[in-house]
């Protein structure tokens, strides 16, 4: 009984695999032929975690902390060693390293948008058509109650669910802008 359920389950798994695969095939393309690793999406990674996590840094908007030359001279800028020498920069007091989680917690729910480049509510103002959209301090409190209000029929929103921790998990990783945060703008939005 079991074997067959696994049968049952390799097929579309099977065809979820060859799909993903055929998405990447491009990237994976690309990536060898300049000599990159075959799964590498970006080469601004070691600088997102550093920004984003290391002790003297500020995870909101775009800092660069004084310790982020020392990391990347030292990890040779490999993402592996990166997580390691900017986790090493709490020298252990993990409280530190907590807070700075729950400031980008903090700042995934505050309504201003902050701009590293082209500021949106400057667009606003210069643009009747943006000046009718939704903004991000609106999308965010009614989202979430309509996230809340949904737990009770979670598992018809499974899907969703994943992609809005995986989308929350990925901010927590690095530094948080206001076009980062719009990876949660659909989930919210349908919400």
């Amino acid at each position: 009984d079991s074997r067959a359920a696994v049968r049952q389950a390799a097929v579309p798994v099977g065809a979820v695999l060859a799909g993903l695969l055929l998405i990447l095939s491009p990237l994976v393309l690309r990536n060898t032929l300049v000599g990159a690793p075959p799964f590498a999406v970006s080469n601004r990674a070691a600088e997102g975690i550093i920004e984003g996590n290391a002790a003297d840094g500020f995870p909101i908007g775009l800092t660069h902390p004084a310790s982020m030359k020392g990391i990347l001279e030292a990890s040779d800028g490999r993402l592996p060693a990166v997580i390691r020498e900017t986790l090493g920069t709490y020298h252990g007091q993990w409280r530190g390293l907590v807070s700075m989680q729950l400031l980008k917690l903090r700042a995934l729910a505050d309504p201003l948008e902050v701009p590293n480049n082209v500021n949106f509510y400057y667009a606003r103002e210069i643009s009747p058509i943006l000046r009718l959209t939704l903004t991000y301090g609106i999308i965010f409190p009614l989202g979430l109650a309509g996230f809340v209000l949904s737990l009770r029929v979670w598992r018809r929103h499974a899907l969703l669910i994943c992609y809005g921790l995986a989308a929350v998990g990925s901010l927590m990783s690095t530094i948080i802008l206001a076009r980062f945060r719009l990876l949660l703008a659909p989930v919210l939005i349908i919400y």
